[in-house]
């Protein structure tokens, strides 16, 4: 029985990280998949000395929701495995056959105090607070995008006063899944474009680095489903907002409000969040339509120069989560990744991105050991 899974570890001395990306047997059915998921968990927690209790976050991406999402909830993956950590669920089909992957985030330390509030998630430890807001939907407004967006961010908001946090101050990355992308795309821009101005944020001050990609959740009324993470102990020295304008612009140039991407800085390392990225030059305008593969030279480009400007490079990716518009791309797509990114955690899913020439994005976290006594270690 084939079990698969990659994994990406930084070596601290404090608390070791981890990114898990976790891929079930291709030929059976979601039970036997959700059953070879637990099996692999063990595998990999055993043999890295990893423990439940060190499980952080969790982004799982099933194929269809209706039909899966009561199995997922009442199997040992969700309440024995991922019982302790923040945990996404977002329809969006994994394109390597199965019906479900899974992406973990692991630290290995003991000195933090956790808390889950509905879809709040809290995770303390002795210099930060880290704070995810999860699968964030409403089903007032059926029919208004733009009003459903406006409702999550202002709960989000609500949340964030909660622990004397702002959006302004302490967000650090969202993710937008949107239902039917090509539609309600604008709404949701148009929607963030006015919170933002109203909480403060702008060119003058920041925006938060995101990803708007096609997903689904469990109720065909919600137009967008969001999931939020925010931290509280960061001193403004420990962020850097990063740019590459060499190779792509500002996003607030062609009207949209989020940053490329973001680097974290602590005592012990860097935590790089590169916001998707697609096959765009520095004036904003696509390069190599119709070719799939040109487009993923060109936003790997991208990517690698948003990296450098943090002082990192393609192989510090921890993980990656990769978006194809079309099926039929990604077999071609997944050999390029397999050669280019053989030690990389990624997982590729069918996900229509927010343009129509764009043909494939790509999102990534980055790690890095990074030494600096002015700052608390993670």
């Amino acid at each position: 029985m084939k079990k698969e899974y990659s994994i990406f570890c930084l070596n601290t001395k404090k608390s070791p990280e981890c990114y898990i990306a976790l891929k079930p047997n291709q030929y059976c059915d979601f039970d036997e998949q959700l059953n070879n998921l637990v099996s692999c968990c063990y595998s990999v927690f055993n043999e890295f000395q990893i423990s439940i209790s060190h499980i952080v976050f969790a982004r799982i991406y099933i194929s269809d929701y209706k039909n899966q999402i009561y199995k997922l909830n009442d199997h040992a993956l969700l309440k024995s495995i991922l019982c302790e950590c923040a945990v996404s669920v977002i329809e969006q089909p994994p394109l390597n056959n199965s019906k479900i992957n899974i992406i973990l985030n692991v630290i290995k330390r003991n000195d933090v105090n956790r808390l889950k509030d509905g879809n709040l998630f809290v995770y303390e430890n002795s210099n930060y607070l880290h704070l995810y807001q999860l699968n964030s939907v409403v089903l007032n407004n059926p029919y208004s995008v733009f009003k459903q967006t406006e409702s999550i961010y202002q709960e989000y908001i609500n949340n964030l006063k909660k622990y004397d946090m702002t959006m302004l101050d302490n967000t650090i990355r969202t993710w937008l899944y949107i239902n039917n992308i090509d539609r309600n795309y604008s709404d949701v821009v148009d929607a963030r474009n006015k919170i933002f101005i109203n909480n403060g944020l702008n060119k003058n001050t920041h925006f938060i680095t995101s990803t708007g990609i096609e997903g689904n959740n469990y109720n065909i009324d919600c137009g967008i489903c969001v999931d939020f993470y925010a931290i509280k102990g960061l001193s403004l020295n420990q962020i850097r907002y990063l740019n590459a304008p060499e190779y792509l612009n500002q996003s607030y140039n062609y009207g949209v409000s989020f940053e490329r991407g973001i680097c974290i800085y602590y005592g012990d390392r860097k935590h790089i969040y590169i916001s998707g990225t697609a096959s765009i030059d520095k004036n904003g305008i696509c390069l190599h339509e119709k070719n799939v593969i040109m487009q993923t030279k060109r936003l790997f480009k991208n990517i690698q120069m948003l990296l450098r400007d943090a002082n990192a490079e393609l192989n510090d990716i921890a993980c990656m989560t990769i978006y194809i518009r079309d099926i039929a791309d990604y077999k071609i797509v997944d050999k390029y990744l397999k050669k280019k990114f053989r030690n990389t955690p990624y997982i590729v899913n069918f996900g229509k991105v927010c343009r129509p020439e764009w043909l494939i994005e790509v999102e990534c976290i980055a790690l890095k050991i990074y030494s600096d006594k002015l700052y608390p270690q993670f």
